[in-house]
């Protein structure tokens, strides 16, 4: 089954834990590092963002970050969602050393944004200086390019249709809620049946499907935080403990307890 891209904002910022810290959610995100470099920690180990990489991480939190010791990172970034979700264990491993086009476009990238780190250029932060405004529209054109030739590559999919964008978002928000295909049709304006019929021909699973993915997620999150079973079931919208092992070890293949092991 292809994976199917969102794409949210992009910029350039500089990392700060405090940052990250401030964030109430957690995304996915694409670094490209334009100076310093930091650690990424998740379930399949410790990675160095460097310069001259492209990074699709799936947890970009306070958590899974570590700053070293009097270096500055600064990164430019592209938020993302992948349809399904690529969970903590498949994150997007970009191939560069016999990628020519790929390092072209980064090099032009990084040429173009050369000195600017401590500009914090953002969508937001633009204010009306036309040069700043002219090398963001430069950038973001840049990045489309990137992502385009990424998805070609690793098969991946952009999603173009706003009624499943916005039934996404509506479960991402209210998964730990009991949600129904009506309550999701609903909240569309359109007929279930033909709600449900969208989401599987866009998505590639049903919106049940989906949910449950979206809770095991967020699950391996609360359990890495040392929550125990009983209470990230309840926090994932599971009514016991029971239904959530089910429906961990159907997406994940394995029990709770073996997956952190």
């Amino acid at each position: 089954m292809k994976t199917k891209v969102l794409l949210n904002s992009t910029g350039l910022a500089s990392a700060t834990r405090e940052r990250w810290q401030k964030a109430n959610y957690r995304y996915n995100r694409m670094h490209f590092p334009i100076s310093g470099a930091a650690i990424y920690h998740d379930v399949n180990g410790d990675k160095l963002l460097e310069v001259g990489g492209l990074y699709l991480l799936v947890n970009s939190t306070a958590a899974n970050f570590e700053l070293l010791e009097n270096e500055q990172y600064y990164h430019m970034y592209l938020d993302f969602r992948t349809v399904p979700p690529l969970l903590n264990r498949d994150v997007l491993e970009v191939d560069l050393e016999h990628d020519y086009y790929l390092t072209y476009l980064l090099k032009a990238l990084q040429c173009l944004l050369q000195g600017q780190e401590d500009k914090k250029l953002t969508a937001r932060s633009i204010t009306g200086d036309k040069a700043e405004e002219e090398l963001f529209g430069q950038a973001q054109s840049l990045l489309r390019v990137v992502i385009s030739h990424l998805c070609i590559k690793y098969g991946l999919q952009t999603m173009e249709n706003p009624k499943i964008e916005q039934a996404i978002r509506y479960i991402e928000k209210n998964y730990a809620n009991h949600i129904s295909n009506n309550d999701i049709a609903a909240e569309l304006h359109i007929d279930t049946r033909y709600f449900m019929r969208l989401f599987k021909k866009y998505v590639g699973m049903s919106p049940y499907q989906y949910l449950t993915q979206c809770r095991i997620e967020h699950a391996i999150d609360e359990l890495r935080g040392d929550r125990s079973v009983t209470e990230t079931a309840q926090l994932c919208g599971y009514q016991n403990e029971n239904a959530f092992r089910i429906a961990f070890k159907r997406v994940m293949g394995c029990s709770p307890t073996a997956f952190f092991k």
